[in-house]
């Protein structure tokens, strides 16, 4: 595998655990990081390392937000990692509709920040959200009386929290009100679904249709006999399996960085020796890329850069001169 295909890769997984929190050491996932800066330069783990930054800076903005923000987003136990784009991947942004006291802490956060940080925007990206729920369940509105309320914590992604939260206005929906009232892509509103009414013990929503698939008409009803031991329960998303295509995405994102980092090369190339013919441009290009590159892949590249005029032909064959 090539060191470029590798990085991204790796910078994916990478930025999920950090996300979610989920790594076992982070003075183990430095310690990587350091090891992958000697072994491949200081290039290749710049990202990397900015994601990094970007964590351990975060920590202390959302600290000074809640120093100085109202009562609601302290209650509300509202955090958030603020992202360079330039340094981790990039994440699908669906426009869901969150929960009024989530607007009102995101808008303050938002405030906050660009008063710290003039000429930059912020987006809030649902796609890797963690939320808690706090439940409380009163047989007597579902069923017979069986008993006290019951009361839990629910550890779920944002996604599932937006979807779950329908439940406090009506105790069925369809998947078309559900998805409408959401706003969540189709995808995700499916897994999610999945994920509430996969328990076969004790699901959170009880599912009206037929077959595996769902469909529009298939009817949602909160399980008021939700039963369980644990007071805090961590609601597990369906995983979906990498498929083709985002290995295929990541793979396309790697050849697109390619063909720029080829169009570097060949104009720093000819603007240090203004004239080369086409084999010793060849052989410079090889040479200079830290990754496998082919002679028809760079012969694209120069036409691209003849197409843009920053070389020309020479009145020599297979010669070009640098155009300044």
């Amino acid at each position: 595998m090539a060191k470029d295909v590798f990085e991204a890769f790796f910078r994916k997984d990478l930025a999920k655990r950090l996300i979610l929190c989920k790594s076992a050491s982070m003075e183990a996932e430095v310690r990587m990081v350091q090891l992958l800066r000697d072994e491949c330069g200081a290039g290749f783990t710049t990202k990397l390392e900015g994601m990094f930054r970007d964590i351990n800076a975060g920590k202390a903005l959302v600290e000074s937000f809640l120093e100085v923000s109202e009562p609601e987003a302290q209650q509300l136990g509202f955090t958030c990692q603020v992202l360079t784009t330039v340094s981790w991947p990039t994440y699908p942004i669906a426009e869901v509709w969150y929960p009024t006291s989530v607007i009102r802490a995101q808008e303050a956060f938002k405030q906050h920040y660009l008063g710290m940080h003039t000429g930059r925007s912020l987006k809030f990206v649902a796609h890797l959200g963690q939320c808690t729920l706090r439940m409380t369940v009163i047989p007597s509105i579902f069923a017979p009386p069986t008993g006290s309320c019951t009361k839990k914590e629910l550890s779920m992604s944002m996604y599932q929290a937006i979807v779950l939260l329908q439940f406090n206005q009506a105790d069925t929906l369809t998947f078309a009100e559900l998805q409408t009232a959401t706003g969540l892509p189709d995808v995700e509103i499916r897994r999610t679904l999945l994920s509430f009414t996969a328990n076969k013990g004790c699901p959170l929503l009880a599912r009206e249709g037929a077959g595996q698939e769902l469909a529009e008409s298939d009817r949602f009803t909160f399980n008021g006999e939700f039963k369980s031991k644990l007071f805090r329960i961590l609601v597990n998303r369906v995983q979906l399996k990498e498929t083709k295509d985002e290995i295929k995405k990541v793979e396309t994102r790697v050849s697109e960085d390619r063909q720029y980092q080829v169009d570097a090369i060949i104009v720093r190339v000819m603007k240090a020796r203004k004239r080369l013919t086409h084999t010793a441009l060849l052989e410079e290009v090889f040479r200079n890329a830290m990754f496998p590159v082919t002679a028809s892949e760079t012969k694209k590249r120069i036409e691209s850069l003849l197409d843009r005029e920053y070389l020309v032909r020479d009145h020599a064959p297979g010669t070009y001169t640098y155009m300044a």
